[in-house]
């Protein structure tokens, strides 16, 4: 009698138990993000959560004790065409009893678009039964998730596309290795895309420059900074090229780097060119020259060292303009000036200082620096030794073989000159006395010595403007600047003539000559060059008939 009760009581608890733990049991289901739903062995759904009827779409009206979906809706495969109700994952899983595991789905509703499920099924039965009674479904709403996907998908084939038409080698890597590489990729470096993935595209840096490139490439990607440089490949036939590299950081949505993407640009025609340009530069006998408006050298060739002693580090490293002769540095910054207004420099032609010390004349072109620049490209030429034989040129034509002082062309051209001017100066006419016999008795040669002293001595008694000059075989002219009274031109007469009285030595022996000078005034005693010759020289004819070395002034008629 007293079993039942306590049998009673047993089951109570029991049934309790199993109330709450269905409780429990709906609960968590209730909860769960996933949308769940439970089907009889007739596919009709008997019991489903709210996560189910979000995602669906549904009302539970629409979803409870149906096997089909409602008018208007349509399950589709993941390729968008209609999914057949024998192919439903619910429906699979109760014919064959086995669990199906994410497969893909779209729900098509009216108004509402596709929406995208991954469903996963599970079989209902007892360990007695051999077919499933049920069949519990549960799937994720992964719409967006698909949509982001199929962005990304098209996104990765706009990029393929571009990337396949691009004239640069394009790759990408990921996790530091190589994921992708395009078609011009593969053609630059003779390297197939399966060949370059991984570490595979290393194999394309030139043997000499591998270890340097890695090692920056590695500081680049450990940095997250950007990679540039030019290099040389080898192809796998041997062919070398030269590539210009560059690539950029790819980051996640974290902002970690996760990989980079980089270009390849064949720049072998440009860096051969280059080499051609540098040998020719270095070959070359003329100085070329970059420069900029600043007066500073950029780059020299290497004559520069040939022709001035400098070398290329020291010609660098100071304005050339400091290596300029003093009376030549208007010149440069008149030309610097002209080319920095885009003008064209004419030729001209400046005295550089050596490294000996010595002065060497160069002849510069340069064109305007392109439009927004201040670098310049010259070339120079050493005029050196046509400049002194210009010079030789203009002393035979202008001086005196003998005695290196004015001939008569160049003392008739000044005399032009100065009366252009109409400046005050005095013209002195000398003729030497008793040069006849020195050059009778001891020959030329010591008369041609004798000359030579007698110029040297009148040079020194003038002044700086004045000029001498040798206008005869035994005649001199003396210029003197700004004298324009008779006493003065007379004291430097005497001083002249004292020069001229003092001993000379010539072959051991002392020897002794007069001198007789005229002197004319300008504009006093004539206002035109032969006039003021003839007078002087009439001048000192008249001292010379005297037979005796004096001065002779001109008498004014």
């Amino acid at each position: 009698m007293q079993s039942r009760p306590r049998n009673r009581v047993r089951a109570d608890a029991q049934r309790s138990a199993l109330e709450a733990s269905v409780a429990l049991y709906r609960s968590v289901v209730a909860s769960l993000a996933e949308g769940i739903v439970v089907q009889d062995a007739a596919g009709t759904v008997q019991a489903f959560n709210e996560s189910a009827l979000r995602i669906l779409g549904m009302s539970a009206d629409q979803l409870l004790g149906r096997a089909e979906l409602p008018d208007g809706w349509c399950a589709i495969e993941e390729d968008g065409t209609p999914l057949a109700p024998e192919n439903h994952p619910a429906a699979v899983t109760l014919r064959t009893g086995h669990p199906q595991l994410n497969v893909l789905l779209g729900i098509q509703s009216p108004g509402r678009g596709t929406a995208w499920i991954l469903v996963s099924t599970q079989p209902l039965r007892e360990p007695s039964e051999s077919q499933p009674h049920g069949v519990v479904s549960s799937f994720l709403d992964v719409t967006e998730r698909r949509a982001r996907d199929a962005r990304a998908h098209a996104s990765e084939e706009r990029f393929r596309a571009v990337s396949s038409q691009a004239p640069l080698g394009i790759f990408v890597t990921a996790g530091g290795r190589c994921v992708f590489v395009n078609e011009t990729w593969c053609t630059l470096t003779g390297l197939r895309a399966d060949q370059a993935r991984g570490d595979g595209w290393t194999a394309m840096l030139h043997p000499e420059e591998r270890e340097t490139v890695l090692a920056r490439w590695t500081e680049a990607a450990a940095g997250g900074v950007p990679f540039a440089c030019e290099l040389r490949i080898r192809r796998p036939d041997g062919e070398v090229r030269w590539v210009a590299a560059s690539a950029s950081t790819l980051r996640d949505d974290r902002g970690e780097v996760s990989g980079c993407i980089g270009s390849l640009a064949d720049v072998t025609a440009r860096k051969l060119a280059e080499e051609e340009r540098d040998r020719f530069f270095e070959l070359s006998l003329d100085l070329l020259a970059v420069a900029d408006l600043d007066g500073r050298f950029l780059r020299v060739s290497r004559s520069f060292e040939h022709t001035l002693g400098w070398s290329r580090e020291e010609l660098l490293a100071r304005p050339f303009l400091d290596l300029l002769h003093p009376e030549d540095v208007e010149l440069a910054h008149a030309q610097l000036g002209l080319l920095a207004r885009g003008e064209i420099a004419q030729k001209f032609e400046l005295r550089f200082l050596c490294k000996n010390g010595h002065w060497r004349w160069l002849s510069w072109r340069a064109p305007p620096p392109t439009p927004g620049t201040r670098v310049l490209y010259a070339v120079a030429r050493d005029v050196s030794a046509a400049k002194e034989e210009e010079q030789r040129l203009v002393r035979l034509a202008e001086q005196d073989p003998l005695t290196g002082l004015a001939n008569r062309a160049r003392f008739d051209a000044e005399l032009e000159a100065r009366v252009a001017r109409s400046e005050a100066f005095a013209v002195l006419y000398l003729d030497l006395d008793g040069f006849k016999p020195i050059n009778d008795e001891h020959g030329h040669a010591a008369g041609d010595r004798v000359l030579q002293q007698i110029g040297q001595r009148l040079a020194r008694c003038i002044r700086r403007g004045d000029l001498v000059g040798r206008v005869g075989g035994d005649e001199f002219a003396v210029l003197l600047e700004g004298v324009g009274q008779r006493r003065n031109a007379e004291e430097v007469a005497g001083k002249l003539r004292r020069a001229v009285a003092q001993p000379l030595s010539v072959d051991g022996e002392r020897l002794s000559l007069g001198v007789s000078i005229g002197v004319a005034l300008f504009p006093e005693d004539a206002t035109a060059t032969s006039e003021l010759l003839e007078v002087a020289d009439q001048e000192m004819y008249r001292e010379k008939r005297r037979g005796e070395s004096s001065v002779r002034l001109a008498v004014v008629r």
